[in-house]
């Protein structure tokens, strides 16, 4: 299994962070190349649309927004990887917030391309934030 852990502090207020990111199908409001994301199944289903024209479903695992933190299952969409389970979320620290955004997944093929696409996609999203405030 491999894993992927990323994580950014930001000086900006934990809620107005998770005010950005934390709705389930938020991600085409910061999350760079993501054009459409929609619920289904009552919410816990998510089909996310890229700007390259690929689809990617997710299932809900746990959301917390007291806590500020999701988790989600991959289920179809990104052949490089299996029983992946990812965990998005935002802490205080201070005047500020860390944002935290990791996975756990098995690589199917190689396994550094495996994470090297998914952690570049975590810090991309994490810059996007960080921009998104100013930063």
């Amino acid at each position: 299994m491999a894993k992927v852990d990323t994580t950014i502090r930001l000086d900006v207020p934990a809620d107005k962070v998770w005010s950005l990111i934390g709705g389930w199908v938020a991600l085409p409001d910061w999350l760079p190349g993501i054009e459409a994301c929609a619920s289904e199944d009552g919410g816990q289903i998510r089909r996310i649309k890229t700007a390259d024209g690929r689809t990617i479903v997710e299932e809900l695992r746990f959301a917390d927004n007291l806590k500020r933190a999701y988790s989600y299952n991959i289920l179809a969409g990104i052949d490089a990887v299996s029983n992946y389970i990812g965990t998005l979320g935002v802490a205080e620290d201070g005047d500020g917030c860390v944002v935290t955004w990791s996975a756990e997944f098995d690589p199917v093929g190689a396994e550094d391309a495996a994470v090297a696409g998914i952690r570049n996609t975590f810090e991309s999203g994490l810059q996007a934030i960080k921009a998104a405030f100013g930063g």
